[in-house]
Parts: structure tokens; sequence; C-alpha cells
């Protein structure tokens, strides 16, 4: 009664065997049942490349212009023995370079320029994908460890630069850029006479957002913001719409000639952020008196100097920068006889432990005005009271909305 029953299970095992159903999933059905059957190239992308403990600059760059014909993501382990790459490895538009953890490591061992460089011509530029989970070391010998040029709308996420000789980051005309979680530390130690920076927005670099990022032990400038762009490609008037928040720009190292260097630019904003430095400037302007800061906005951060910092220090006639709801401490001076030109430090902040405030107050705090005065317009209202000046110049006084010029109270006269 068994015997139907062992035939069909050899019959099954015969059919499982054959090589037509071989044929068949190396043919035209593999893609709907899987990749197993493919035998990928050394080069494909979307496989985790593992360091050969040479040089891995070549392979990993085979894998990167491999990526660029679709689009897709090239994937470097977390082990523990770093890539080692003798020249920059250049990523293609749409092609993302990913660890597989923060501590997935780049070891420059030739000089270079830069340990990545992401650049493509504007005004399409190299766009989309993701540099994320790596930790570069330039060795003393790359001069930046992320270059960053001609690039729109990338995601920078979780990476640590360090070790560089000039520059950890350089974003070089590049627009609407998201960095998240980028630490920046110890980079341009060779960095002597010339304007560097741990941070480098250069050449009208634009709207780029940098979220809970951290720029400390910089030689040159925790943050450089300087250099015109080339319109209609980029800002003619220099890095500009730029966000920074939550960031921290902090610790110098010997070299280190103030945190922000503030070349030129326009609506640059700061929000929540902490800046800390001990050396003989915090923002330093430029010494082109043609050019602009304007309407450079600080909101909720912290600034923390020495009995020996002053906080604003050159820039004649290029500074319009300003402070709301900020912390100031510890500094011997706010700003140089020169620098306190359209600078505004609002009432609401707090300053603490600056020996010169209460004669530096009078110029960098404004006075409050009110447009307009009438009982039509914008007027001062405390509490329920309301103040408004009538037609013949004289301030009047009411517990309740005025319902003409000359409703409520005379308060004082002309001449009186």
């Amino acid at each position: 009664m068994w015997e139907p029953y062992e035939f069909m299970l050899e019959s099954r095992r015969s059919f499982l065997s054959s090589p037509l159903l071989a044929a068949c999933f190396t043919g035209p059905l593999s893609p709907l049942l899987g990749a197993q059957g493919a035998i990928a190239s050394p080069a494909s992308p979307g496989l985790v490349y593992r360091p050969n403990g040479i040089d891995d600059a070549d392979d990993i760059q085979q894998r990167l212009d491999a990526a660029a014909k679709h689009g897709g993501t090239v994937l470097l382990s977390s082990d523990p023995v770093p890539y080692q790459v003798s020249h920059s490895l250049r990523i293609p538009t749409h092609v993302s370079l990913m660890g597989e953890s923060p501590g997935t490591r780049l070891l420059a061992l030739q000089p270079m320029d830069a340990i990545i460089q992401v650049d493509a011509p504007l005004p399409l530029g190299s766009r989309l994908g993701t540099v994320g989970n790596l930790a570069l070391d330039g060795s003393a010998l790359a001069d930046a460890g992320l270059r960053v040029g001609g690039c729109v709308q990338r995601t920078f996420e979780h990476l640590s630069i360090v070790n560089c000789r000039v520059s950890g980051l350089q974003v070089v005309g590049s627009q609407n850029n998201l960095f998240l979680g980028v630490d920046v530390e110890y980079n341009g130690t060779s960095v002597s006479s010339a304007r560097h920076g741990g941070l480098e927005l250069l050449a009208g670099a634009g709207n780029n957002c940098f979220v809970r990022c951290e720029f400390n032990r910089n030689g040159g400038y925790q943050a450089l913001i300087n250099g015109k762009g080339s319109p209609p490609l980029t800002f003619e008037a220099g890095p500009s719409g730029n966000l920074f928040v939550s960031c921290i720009f902090e610790r110098r190292q010997a070299n280190t000639r103030a945190a922000v260097y503030a070349g030129c630019g326009r609506l640059n904003t700061w929000v929540r952020c902490d800046v800390s430095h001990d050396g003989s400037a915090m923002i330093e302007g430029p010494d082109d008196a043609s050019a602009t800061c304007a309407l450079w906005r600080f909101y909720a951060c912290g600034f923390s100097g020495s009995p020996s910092t002053t906080f604003l220090t050159g820039g004649n006639r290029t500074w319009g920068m300003v402070f709301d709801s900020c912390l100031f401490e510890n500094f011997e001076s706010m700003s140089d006889a020169t620098s306190s030109q359209r600078v505004t430090i609002l009432p609401n902040n707090q300053v603490s432990g600056v020996n010169k405030w209460d004669s530096e107050a009078p110029l960098l705090t404004p006075q409050t005005q009110i447009f307009g005065g009438r009982w039509d317009t914008q007027h001062i209202l405390l509490g329920s009271a309301h103040l408004w000046v009538d037609p013949r110049g004289e301030l009047r006084y009411g517990t309740h909305a005025p319902t003409g010029p000359y409703d409520g109270r005379k308060l004082v006269s002309e001449g009186r």
C-alpha cells in the first residue's frame, strides 16, 4: 500500500536534481527567485568590500565607478583593519559610500588633496546619495578629509575627520546639502599665515544645513566662511543661507586664530550652538573693506571666552550681525572700535563677566523704537494700559484700546 508514495518521493528527488530545474534557476526566472544563483564580479556595488591590508584606493574606486552606471551604494566593512588609500576617492553622482559602522576607517598613505572628493560641474552638480559611517584619517598627509564641490542635495552623516594638514571639511560652491553628526577635530596642523579652518565654506556655498556637528581643536579657525561665488550658480555675496543647529565650536590648538572667520556672505544662521575660544578673538572679520557680512543671525547660542578675549574684531564696515537670546561670558571686550558697526546685541541676551560691557553697551544694544506710535497704528502696550502720541505731539494714556487720537488722558506736553 506504500508503493505509490515511495514512487512519488523518488520522482521528486529526481526532479529536484534534474538539469532542467537547474537551467530554470540560472535562466530568466532567477531574478524572481532571488540572487543566490548570481555570481558577482569583484567590483559589484552593494556587496561589502573588505580591506586588503596594502592599498585599497583602486579597488574602492573601481566599485564606485561600477555603481555610477545605474546609481548604487558601495559598502565598506567595519573590519578593525583600516582601509589604506594612496589617492583621493572620487564619488560619482547618485552614488553612496557607506561604512558598516561609524568606526569604518580610511587612512591616507600619501599626500593628496582630500581623502574623499564629491564633485561635479554645476548646474547639475553631484546629486543625491549619502556618504556616512566613516572615519577619515589624514595621517598628516592629506590636505583635507572631505571636499564637497558642486554638490546638490547630498547627505553626509556620522563622519569623523582628523589629522589633515590644512582643513577637515571643505564645502565649495555646493548647495542644499545636509551634514548630520560630522565631527571635525585635530586638523590644520600645517596652517600658519594662510587662512584655513576645520570647516571651510567657500565660493558662495549656500543653503547647506549642519546639525549636531562638532568642530574642535582645528588650526586656523574652527569655521571659515569666505569666498564670493559665480552667479547664477552660486552666491556672489559669498556663502549664504547656511544653517547651523546644535553645533559645537570649541577647544583650540596653538595655531588657532579665532573660532569663526566671517569673511563674507548673507543670511547665515546659528541656532542653539556653543562656541568656546580662549584666544585673542572669538569671531574675526575680513581685511577686505568691500566684503559684506549681512543679516547673520545667532539665536540662543552660548559664547564663552577668557579675560583676554575680544568677542568681535576686525572687519571695518563689513558687519551685519544680530544676537538674540544668547549668553556671553568671560570676555575682555565685546568689540573693538571698528567691529561694532552694524552689530546688534538685543536686550534679551545675557552678558556675564565682560569687563568693558558698561562702556560698549550703548553702541551694541539698540534703543527700542516703535514705528507709528499713533492711536490707530502700533503703539506701546503695558499690561492693559495703552500709550500713544496724539497729532499735537502729546503723549496720551488710556486703560482700554483708544477709539480716537484724543482718547484717554494727556500725560506730557511738548516743551514741558
